[in-house]
This record gives structure tokens, C-alpha cells and sequence, in this order.
């Protein structure tokens, strides 16, 4: 058991501190999702084929420019929230006629990602909407 609880930790600690690396490259002033996306792709080292989840995808800018980096081959998962937001992805992604990329919704205390589905996990400007951060995080964990 303990070794269990110091691998829990320590990659909650990595996702800290990759959510905290994301963040500073979101705060650039005029960075936009086709310049961040690269830069975080290759933090995270992804390839062709690498299968990611965007948490709190909002308007999808950022999930669509991980579909473009992960290719046909990869999938990206965009969880939102918000209803009216997650109509608007699902309009856009078809509108978009994206094979790689599928829309979850999320809950305040989990992300409803499917067990083991991603080999990198990012969210941006999310946290400060969750009631249940622990919950949500353990759910992260999971996926």
C-alpha cells in the first residue's frame, strides 16, 4: 500500500507541476493555442498517435490544435462543463468533419474519462471552477 500512495503522489506532483508549466505558457500576452499546443506537445512528448484530454476545453481551440498535433492516428478527449459550451464543441467538431476528437462531459467531481485512456492529460484556467478539486483530481488519476 505504500508504495501505492507514493506513486499517487508523485504523479499528482507531476501534474502540478505540468499544469503549472501549461500555465505559464497560457499567461504569454498574446500566445494563442497554435503557438502553446507545440510547446506543451513537446514538454509532454507527444507523437503521432499520442492520445490526450483537454479538461475544460471551452471553445475547443486548444483540443483542435492537439487533434492537428496528434494526427488521425492519436484522439483527443475535450471535457467541458458547461452545456451550452459542450453543443457548441460537438456543432464545431462536426462542422470541422474531426474524426479524432470526442466530447465528454464533465462532472464537478470527475472528468468521465474513461480508466487509462490518456498518455497526457492538460487543462488550463480550470481549477478555480471546481467544487470538488481532490475528487476531480483522483478522477485524473484514473484516466
Amino acid at each position: 500500500m505504500r508504495r501505492k500512495i507514493s506513486r499517487t503522489k508523485w504523479f499528482v506532483s507531476a501534474l502540478n507541476c505540468v499544469a503549472a508549466a501549461f500555465l505559464v505558457l497560457a499567461l504569454h500576452a498574446k500566445a494563442s493555442a497554435a503557438d502553446e499546443i507545440p510547446k506543451l506537445a513537446a514538454l509532454m512528448e507527444w507523437q503521432q498517435g499520442t492520445v490526450v484530454a483537454d479538461i475544460g476545453a471551452g471553445d475547443g481551440s486548444y483540443a483542435f490544435a492537439a487533434a492537428d498535433f496528434v494526427g488521425t492516428s492519436g484522439r483527443v478527449f475535450a471535457t467541458e462543463i458547461d452545456k451550452e459550451k459542450l453543443a457548441k464543441l460537438r456543432d464545431e467538431i462536426t462542422k470541422r468533419k474531426l474524426k479524432n476528437v470526442d466530447v465528454i462531459e464533465s462532472g464537478d467531481a470527475e472528468a468521465n474519462l474513461p480508466a487509462s485512456c490518456c498518455d497526457a492529460i492538460f487543462l488550463r484556467r480550470v481549477y478555480h471552477h471546481l467544487t470538488k478539486p481532490l475528487e476531480f483530481d483522483a478522477s485524473l488519476i484514473r484516466s
